[in-house]
């Protein structure tokens, strides 16, 4: 494969707005349209081009297991939305960093870049067992899953 044949791909980027870039490319008689980068960012001038290589490669490369579903972002990562909501917070500076501190030691690293949406009772379970099983004290874990639940408000856990 060489420059060329990406070029002649299909993938298009266009500037809808000052400042704002679109990823256009028709998979499957189907138009898909990339508004925000991996990360969930709004696409600048040079990340519009790089994403418009990846996506043209993997097109030529990879047809068989192409999936343009891959590069939209419905996706709500838990591990993005708790620090978000962690540092959002108006409560006291001490409480503040204990809610930071239960984040990056308990929260993320069990639901890591699980989807919001797909968090159930079963997984809050799970992650009851999973406290319990770290030999931390009842309280720790009560009040653990208290900030869980608190959270959840904000991030829209279904419990």
């Amino acid at each position: 494969m060489n420059l060329t044949e990406l070029s002649n791909s299909g993938v298009k980027v266009r500037e809808y707005t000052p400042g704002r870039y679109q990823v256009i490319f028709k998979w499957k008689n189907q138009r898909h349209f990339l508004y925000k980068n991996w990360d969930n960012t709004k696409l600048t001038e040079h990340n519009a081009e790089r994403l418009k290589v990846r996506i043209a490669y993997d097109m030529l490369e990879h047809k068989d297991t192409f999936d343009p579903e891959s590069y939209k972002h419905t996706q709500k990562n838990f591990d993005r939305l708790i620090q978000k909501w962690s540092k959002g917070s108006t409560c006291g500076q001490d409480y503040k960093r204990a809610k930071e501190r239960i984040c990056n030691n308990l929260f993320i690293p069990y639901f890591k870049k699980v989807d919001v949406s797909a968090i159930a009772k079963k997984e809050l379970e799970d992650f009851y067992t999973h406290l319990n099983g770290k030999g931390l004290a009842i309280k720790t874990v009560n009040n653990t899953m208290l900030e869980l639940k608190d959270s959840s408000s904000g991030l829209k856990v279904r419990t």
